[in-house]
């Protein structure tokens, strides 16, 4: 039977109904269509998919399992790899895709949003924990990296205990990204399925506060395991960044999440940046009823960091974009609140240290673009734990902590993955490195290190 090389049309809410509510904007396959779209896989011999993959997923073992009509079975090999499978498959920026022999030809299998399908429609197998090991681990961070060390050391007998400085868990899988991408529900359900691992968890606890030093946290547990992520924000470094009126997206996003009154009814929203983060407060700009939404952005589409989804997703929701584009200044009204952003055009010259393009101004282009509100979605940096740490394991001169090959940091008892150490990833990614500080964990307490691959 020839393949069909048309994606089966993933469902989603009509625009004009999702900016009215939190509920979940993608709907997701039904079973039938997502057995339809899972005969669309080819099954390849070399899977490509899987070693596009940072954590290499096992996905045509999965896929084929939905196409056979198997979910429980495909949500079961999900699991040997990552213990987060419904929040991947709402959440990734699926580098699997890109590498779909289908995908050549036509349009890529909808890899991610099947792994979603296993999550949805599975049933979760009977978890059987393996015999104590005496071992106790401490991880410090419960986003994507944190709570792979956790799912995997478990898995190996071990003790552990995940520390959040939040008074919610999942890191930035709560505080970053909005409801209507990720239910809290689905990662709810995959944190309760750690508790039956034995994983315990502990929020409002924050390392540097308190007396909680790093020695004391290695005095009490064999070893430590540190996952806090990228929760600084960056500059822009213009004038007028400073007013009233003007905030850092993973802030903003957090202080939402964490239930501020954000009041943007008739306001004129201004975002600065190209990325998810600047696409998820763009939409909850929206759902909050701003009167308008740009995003302001110094390169071209082509250049962009949000995945093409998300940005179709915002423009159908009436965000306008402004691409080109950079802030020269942010300018105010006599008691200091935000009332306009000056930018000016940009043009691309040759390409930068990151193989984009670099935008250059165009003379005498400037414009003024009137606001309320100004947001700065330009990146992250180390969280302000490295001050907590500094001293007791080696940072690099960006902030991140310094680890080798195993995820080991200079002090003998730590290991760090994730944002903490790679600088602003994606989960995926921050999945993929907590892995390997894992398989070197179980090691280091007297395991094989063979946590499944």
């Amino acid at each position: 039977m020839a393949v069909s090389l048309e994606r089966v049309n993933i469902p989603e809410r009509m625009p004009e109904d999702r900016v009215k509510t939190y509920d979940e904007a993608v709907l997701g396959y039904t079973r039938k269509l997502a057995i339809a779209e899972a005969q669309r896989c080819i099954d390849c011999k070399t899977k490509p998919c899987t070693y596009a993959c940072p954590a290499l997923t096992k996905a045509p073992e999965y896929i084929q399992a939905i196409a056979a009509g198997d979910f429980d079975k495909s949500l079961g090999i999900c699991l040997e790899t990552y213990p987060i499978p419904g929040t991947l498959g709402r959440t990734c920026f699926h580098p699997c895709e890109d590498s779909c022999v289908v995908g050549f030809k036509g349009e890529p299998v909808a890899i991610c949003t099947l792994k979603r399908a296993a999550f949805d429609y599975g049933q979760w197998p009977e978890i059987v924990r393996p015999a104590a090991t005496g071992k106790t681990v401490a991880v410090v961070g419960s986003g994507p990296a944190g709570l792979q060390v956790a799912y995997d050391l478990a898995r190996k007998g071990h003790a552990v205990t995940v520390f959040e400085a939040l008074p919610v868990l999942g890191g930035m899988l709560t505080v970053g990204i909005p409801e209507y991408r990720l239910p809290r529900d689905v990662l709810g359900h995959e944190l309760d399925k750690l508790r039956e691992w034995g994983v315990t968890f502990e929020v409002g606890w924050r390392l540097g506060e308190a007396g909680r030093t790093l020695e004391s946290v290695a005095a009490s547990h064999d070893l430590v395991f540190l996952g806090v992520g990228c929760h600084s924000p960056k500059e822009i470094r213009v004038p007028g960044e400073k007013s009233k009126g003007v905030a850092h997206a993973v802030d903003w996003l957090r202080e939402l999440e964490l239930g501020a009154a954000f009041d943007l009814k008739d306001r004129k929203v201004v975002i600065i940046g190209g990325g998810s983060t600047a696409m998820d407060v763009a939409r909850n700009s929206v759902r909050l009823g701003a009167k308008s939404v740009h995003i302001v952005y110094r390169r071209g589409r082509g250049e962009m960091t949000a995945s093409p989804e998300e940005v179709v997703q915002a423009r159908d929701e009436r965000v306008k974009f402004l691409m080109l584009a950079n802030p020269l200044q942010i300018l105010t009204k006599d008691d200091g609140s935000v009332k306009a952003v000056e930018c000016v055009q940009m043009e691309l010259g040759a390409p930068d240290k990151s193989g984009r393009r670099a935008p250059e101004p165009v003379e005498g282009s400037e414009f003024l673009l009137a606001a309320d509100q100004v947001v700065l979605a330009v990146g992250q940096s180390p969280s302000p734990l490295h001050e907590a740490v500094k001293g007791q394991v080696a940072l690099s001169k960006w902030g991140d902590i310094v680890v080798d090959a195993d995820c080991r940091t200079s002090h003998p008892k730590v290991f760090a993955a994730g944002d903490i150490a790679l600088g602003p990833s994606s989960i995926i990614e921050a999945v993929a490195q907590a892995r390997k500080a894992a398989q070197a964990m179980d090691r280091a307490l007297g395991g094989t290190g063979s946590v499944p691959l």
